[in-house]
């Protein structure tokens, strides 16, 4: 993964994730892990990230506490940082679903 490519927490390569099965032929991929994979889609911020994150919450894949703290290894300004904890804390706006923890 390029790193140019996608906005991603700070130390997000430590966390990488191996998956290998019978049919990885012995290679490895290696995959975010699931805060570090929010974080990113939150940052992108489109309907099909939003829906994803949703499921997340919902699947109970995700946990708030965890999000927030995660959002704070960001690069770039602390107000970005804000605005995006915002996004999960705030109420959608009417005819759409909020994307944060209690919108189950």
């Amino acid at each position: 993964m390029r790193k140019a490519l996608a906005t991603i927490p700070d130390g997000w390569l430590d966390r990488m994730i191996p998956f290998r099965t019978l049919r990885t032929d012995g290679g490895t991929a290696w995959g975010l892990e699931p805060y570090d994979l929010f974080v990113s889609k939150l940052v992108a911020w489109r309907e099909k990230y939003q829906q994803f994150l949703r499921a997340m919450f919902k699947h109970k894949l995700a946990k708030l506490a965890v999000v927030l703290n995660r959002i704070e290894d960001l690069p770039g300004p602390a107000d970005r940082r804000e605005e995006l904890k915002n996004l999960l804390r705030s109420p959608a706006p009417a005819g759409q679903n909020p994307v944060g923890e209690n919108s189950s």
